[in-house]
């Protein structure tokens, strides 16, 4: 597949993220990792240089990015330069990354998503007026936990909770309490199997699905419990076909979204309140959900029946109110929001299309690739220190985005399955 060149185009606002600038129209199709990397990290120099830093623990002082590859014959971690570090035989992979940024989550495909923890052997320390990220060698959890087919796996609020759909458990563990010695979660929520999703809240509770009876295979709304199953509060009793959930922000900017047939659930943590935005077209479903941060914006997909799926929509959580922006091309599930309050969608003509929240309208329209098929290639969207990638599977090849086109920064000898970029903080 060869990288499209830029087409000029009106830019209807100036895309505020910290993107690498470009100073050529003309994109080089032969560019090594090496040049990329130098290219994308010549503003973090103080980071790049690596030196031994000795006290009671061994480690090294480092660039604060690693990535975590799943491929067909296991699982391989990277540093930032994209040379592998450690190579984990454990299955094709699935991916949570805890939102201390060090660990990672594996779900096991193969063995019924059983899952374990990779310990990133990236982390942060406090040095009082700033911070510095270490690195040690990368460590896989010396035991794997049983499951049967867990839907998601979400850290939010210092805590990861894994549903399990096989018998509607929800294992809650610490971030801060992880190792890989003891995978041991602090207490299970039992439940009732379902294809189901469970969020830890920063006051402590726990936001999970729920079915009306045993054999329900998708929830029908969302309750609050306490870590002794204790039920708090009933967010929606009806959420038909829930499948997609978003969450972020702490205190008084903490706020969760579900998607349903007919509608989208947000729920302010902080006041209680539930607001049902109703779709607007019949049998129009939502079932992904995008926020970051404390943003009052929640961005997702729309889809119609059998329709090709153009339109993505924008929800603004304080007026309850949802635009949908008709985008040229059909997409699937490379979706991206940005703290910025930007959205990224890129779809089979191969351009990349942000949004702006504030105002639901593209903003920007990157001529990243040539067309491609949507049936033959998953594109996978993620951020990393202020720079937007793009993993090609089928292709074997990772990009990053440079303010108007894409340069291609590795060419894998495998096929990657699933990728997460780790930033310790």
């Amino acid at each position: 597949m060869k990288l499209s060149n830029w087409k000029s185009i009106a830019l209807l606002s100036v895309l505020t993220l910290s993107l690498a600038a470009c100073n050529t129209d003309e994109v080089k199709e032969e560019k090594t990792a090496e040049q990329v990397t130098a290219h994308v990290h010549k503003d973090e120099a103080g980071h790049n240089k690596e030196t031994e830093h000795h006290d009671e623990h061994e480690h090294e002082e480092a660039s604060n990015l690693r990535f975590v590859v799943s491929t067909a014959d296991g699982v391989k971690v990277l540093d930032d330069k994209y040379a592998e570090i450690k190579d984990f035989a454990i299955g094709q992979h699935a991916f949570n990354v805890t939102d201390d940024g060090r660990y990672v989550f594996a779900r096991d495909a193969a063995n019924k998503d059983s899952y374990t923890l990779i310990d990133s052997g990236l982390y942060v320390e406090d040095h009082g007026d700033h911070a510095h990220p270490y690195t040690e060698e990368p460590a896989i959890a010396k035991t794997e936990r049983a499951a049967d087919k867990p839907a998601h796996m979400i850290s939010h609020a210092g805590r990861t909770a894994i549903f399990n759909d096989g018998n509607g458990e929800v294992d809650v563990y610490t971030n801060a309490l992880l190792a890989t010695d003891n995978l041991k979660p602090d207490y299970t929520y039992k439940g009732i199997a379902h294809h189901g999703a469970s969020v830890p809240l920063s006051n402590g509770f726990l936001a999970t699905t729920f079915v009306e009876k045993e054999g329900d295979a998708l929830p029908t709304g969302v309750k609050i419990v306490d870590k002794d199953g204790i039920e708090q509060a009933v967010i929606t009793d009806s959420c038909a076909g829930l499948h997609g959930t978003a969450y972020g922000g702490k205190g008084d900017a903490e706020k969760l979204a579900f998607g349903c047939m007919s509608k989208v659930v947000v729920y302010d943590v902080a006041t209680n309140k539930v607001t049902d935005i109703v779709l607007p077209d019949e049998g129009a479903r939502v079932g992904t959900v995008k926020h970051v941060g404390g943003s009052d914006y929640f961005f997702t997909n729309y889809s119609v029946g059998n329709e090709a799926q153009t339109k993505v929509g924008v929800i603004n959580s304080k007026t309850g109110e949802l635009k949908l922006v008709e985008l040229p091309s059909a997409y699937k599930s490379a979706i991206l929001v940005t703290e910025d309050d930007t959205a990224y969608v890129l779809a089979e003509d191969g351009n990349l299309y942000a949004v702006d929240l504030k105002t639901a309208k593209i903003s920007l329209t990157i001529s990243a690739f040539n067309p491609f098929s949507l049936d033959e290639e998953a594109p996978v969207l993620f951020e990393a220190n202020h720079h937007i990638y793009v993993l090609m599977p089928s292709y074997q090849k990772l990009y990053q985005v440079h303010g108007n086109h894409t340069d291609e920064v590795v060419k894998f000898d495998f096929e990657p399955t699933a990728i997460v970029p780790i930033q310790a903080h």
